[in-house]
């Protein structure tokens, strides 16, 4: 939908870039309900905003040509972007997610574009309608938790995030 393809080894280096490593390992690899703006600027597209956090990217790998992530809801109170999305998946909305990122384009026509070289990934924001359609949520097992300090339901599972290297969706 974005016309744009996505080279397979730019993007594992991109996905293994020190940062991504990092915040998945301290638990701070954020996502948003949605992505910003793009009239915003690049220090906004740079920036997780925590107002807009949604999910947590607990873990990814590559299967294939396709990226996969386990995703969290964020327990953050009635009205917040976590529990929007959560409510929404227990109501039987498919969740989507599209990587948000920093990569050189090379130009193929007046309306495609190859991703030839890394970039700076950001996060995989949650959306509505991905860029790709293997970007949804895959039929499978979610797993719905209580802990005793709260009855919120919160969910894991495993998410596509999104493809590369399959040419355009």
């Amino acid at each position: 939908r974005n016309n744009r393809w996505y080279g397979l080894e730019p993007m594992r280096k991109s996905w293994n870039a020190k940062h991504i490593a990092e915040m998945e390992s301290t638990g701070t690899f954020f996502g948003e309900y949605g992505h910003p703006d793009e009239n915003s600027g690049v220090k906004r597209i740079v920036t997780i905003d925590p107002k807009y956090a949604c999910h947590r990217i607990c873990s990814h790998e590559f299967q294939g040509s396709k990226v996969y992530g386990v995703i969290e809801t964020l327990n953050d109170g009635a009205n917040g972007w976590g529990t929007v999305l959560m409510r929404r998946i227990l109501q039987g909305a498919k969740a989507a997610f599209s990587i948000r990122a920093l990569v050189p384009l090379t130009k193929v026509d007046a309306v495609r574009c190859k991703i030839l070289q890394p970039g700076h990934i950001v996060t995989a924001d949650s959306v509505i309608l991905p860029s790709h359609t293997c970007a949804y949520e895959e039929d499978g097992p979610v797993t719905y938790t209580t802990t005793a300090k709260t009855t919120a339901v919160g969910e894991s599972t495993q998410f596509s995030l999104t493809s590369f290297g399959l040419g355009r969706n």
